[in-house]
């Protein structure tokens, strides 16, 4: 049977390597600075209000009114930029007359710290997040521990609102309320030639700065001899609860065989919610075997179902326990890679490969209509689909073409090379445009 790779598989390589990347230098080399933590969950919490607002791929909590995105500089700096909708254009998140947008007088301004960042909106903060680790803190020094900035919507009053242990690894995607965050963290240890990993759904709210552990995964992780990985991985939330996923992966040996071993995935879908003053689990269903992929949108998860000869879409209303089928044999192209891409426009869309040439595929879950989306463009050799940054009411923000352009870069000894480059340009596509793959796109004023 064909395997479907998603999202989820790979966020479960990347715990496998950071695993890995542990194994070479014990992660307690670097002081734990998160604050202490305290586990709460009230019974009235409005799950519904948790809404996603970051996955990596796109802003999704851009205001209605624009994006924000981040710009690196020749020197590894960068800047955060903000894309008005209303007149088309990019400028430097800053209003100070001649800044340079170069130092930390400009609120624009990242300095260059070795590790990477995300910059999305949840309620009325910016927030700032830098990806570190023990091994960016032991180069680059304690600038890049792992931690969180807040800030207006125009840039001002930044400040760290909270710096987690260099272990700890921040899983994406992350809700917000709009007064505080929440997402899934994985936190590497390594005891002797023993690599470890916790994970915790944790929330930190933004007038505290300090992690509550929502719930703890530990007691709930396989046990047994053959298990070789079970990350845990954030759905979303629904009304009810926050909706979690494991995949225990297992090589199961018996006496005396040799040759090679196949591994076994178990996946398990569960649902957290609130009873006595705590969140507790419950199973939603589970599954064996690798050849699905899921997706949370509002009370609804859908399910990819691919076998040799078809690929299916269903979906399962987490409220009534109703399942539907949405759509059959979906034209992905023959691939075995299809993932869900995200919602938009409450369209979902889902994207594979074949032939080297990318393949998108849009449903509408209402009225169960499915369209192919063929708006593509090139960067060098290479076909991509025209991506989604981020939503507006009616028009989506997207990168439609890339141009290779020359930038002078000065070395450690003061030389000066030119660098090709490469940078995407970006314009709004009218929602219906999008729908029916027509390219009209309305192109961004260049940022000055």
């Amino acid at each position: 049977m064909k395997k479907l790779f998603y999202r989820f598989i790979l966020c479960a390589a990347v715990c496998g390597l950071l695993c890995a990347l542990a194994g070479c230098k014990p992660a307690s080399s670097v002081p734990a600075s998160t604050p202490p933590a305290s586990s709460t969950a009230a019974s009235d919490t409005d799950y519904s209000a948790y809404k996603t607002v970051y996955t990596g791929e796109s802003t999704y909590g851009g205001t209605a009114a624009g994006a924000y995105r981040l710009i690196y500089r020749a020197d590894g700096s960068s800047n955060i930029t903000y894309i008005d909708y209303a007149t088309r254009s990019e400028i430097y998140l800053c209003n100070r007359p001649n800044c340079t947008h170069d130092n930390e007088s400009c609120t624009s301004w990242l300095p260059m710290d070795g590790i990477s960042k995300d910059v999305f909106v949840a309620g009325d903060h910016l927030v700032i997040l830098y990806h570190g680790s023990a091994s960016d803190v032991d180069e680059f020094g304690p600038a890049s521990m792992p931690h969180i900035d807040i800030a207006n919507l125009d840039g001002s009053e930044r400040k760290t609102l909270i710096t987690l242990d260099a272990a700890c690894v921040m899983n994406l995607p992350i809700l917000s309320d709009g007064n505080s965050l929440v997402f899934l963290t994985t936190t590497v240890r390594q005891t002797g030639n023993v690599v470890s990993s916790a994970n915790q759904l944790v929330r930190i709210p933004f007038d505290e700065g300090k992690m509550q552990v929502l719930y703890d995964f530990s007691a709930d992780t396989p046990q047994g001899d053959d298990l070789i990985d079970c990350p845990w991985f954030l759905y979303g939330a629904t009304d009810n609860g926050f909706i979690v996923k494991t995949i225990a992966v297992s090589v199961p040996v018996k006496p005396g065989q040799t040759g090679i071993v196949q591994e076994v995935q178990q996946h398990n879908i569960y649902k957290l919610q609130a009873q006595n003053g705590k969140l507790a689990m419950e199973e939603v269903f589970s599954y064996p075997g690798g050849a699905y992929g899921e997706y949370l949108y509002h009370n609804d998860l859908y399910q990819l179902t691919l076998d040799d000869t078809n690929v299916s879409l269903s979906r399962l209303d987490l409220t009534t326990g109703k399942k539907e089928d949405i759509a059959d044999h979906l034209s992905v192209g023959g691939s075995d890679m299809i993932s869900f891409t995200g919602v938009y426009g409450g369209k979902l869309t889902l994207s594979s490969w074949h032939d080297n040439a990318p393949v998108r595929v849009m449903v509408d879950p209402d009225t169960h209509e499915v369209k192919p989306c063929t708006l593509t463009y090139q960067e060098g050799e290479q076909e991509k689909s025209v991506w989604i940054f981020a939503e507006s009411k009616d028009a989506y923000l997207v990168v439609f073409r890339c141009e290779l352009y020359n930038e002078a870069v000065k070395g450690k000894l003061g030389d000066v090379r030119n660098m090709n480059r490469v940078r995407d340009i970006y314009g709004l596509i009218d929602k219906q445009d999008y729908w029916n793959s027509v390219p009209n796109y309305k192109p961004l004023t260049p940022l000055s």
